[in-house]
């Protein structure tokens, strides 16, 4: 159902060596956008999980999609955890770009990330992913899981572009498997997996 590709970032390295893994764009906007008065929060309060929606909501408008299935109405919940960790930076006292991660134990994994009109051009995307890093190092998390890529498909060119960045090293889960036994049950939810793929 999901690629089974990620990247790994080991947070036990140095933020030095960490960023010489990075990619000279992603530097560039780490960079420039240390060249702005940008303020750095970590929580996961009712304050933070409202500014991760209203970006959220900007950025489908920005991308002029109504959804990416279902995963917007799943945040709110994801936050309500203790393990749920929203990183947000501030410009002129407004947040305006806003990631998610879930810790458990030493690790950590990329959940969701969204910028709004403001934070755009600003290079904050990847100054927001550098400043996380650094705040996870200082909190005990030596691993983060960046999230699924799709190295061989086209239509996550974007995605692929902005996680391959950052370095790290690809690994490829087992991904799904076949529970049931039965043929006429296997077919069904095979036939419903394809609807799935088709439907969002």
């Amino acid at each position: 159902l999901n690629s089974p590709y990620s990247l790994h970032l080991d947070l036990r390295q140095s933020l030095d060596t960490l960023e010489k893994g990075m990619t000279s764009d992603v530097r560039r906007n780490i960079k420039k956008a240390g060249a702005r008065n940008i303020q750095w929060k970590a929580g996961n309060d009712a304050v933070l999980v409202r500014e991760l929606l209203r970006l959220y909501d900007e950025m489908l408008t920005i991308k002029g999609v109504d959804s990416f299935g279902d995963r917007h109405k799943k945040i709110p919940s994801l936050c309500a955890g203790r393990n749920a960790l929203i990183f947000n930076a501030y410009l002129d006292n407004e947040a305006v770009s806003s990631c998610l991660v879930l810790r458990l134990g030493n690790k950590a994994m990329f959940r969701e990330r969204a910028t709004g009109y403001k934070g755009r051009g600003l290079g904050v995307s990847h100054a927001l992913i550098y400043h996380l890093l650094e705040h996870l190092k200082k909190n005990g998390i030596e691993h983060l899981d960046l999230g699924g890529i799709g190295p061989h498909d086209p239509t996550l060119r974007g995605v692929n572009s902005f996680k391959l960045g950052f370095g790290g090293e690809l690994v490829e889960y087992m991904g799904e498997w076949e529970w049931s036994n039965a043929p006429w049950l296997r077919r069904a939810v095979n036939l419903a997996a394809w609807f799935k793929r088709i439907l969002t």
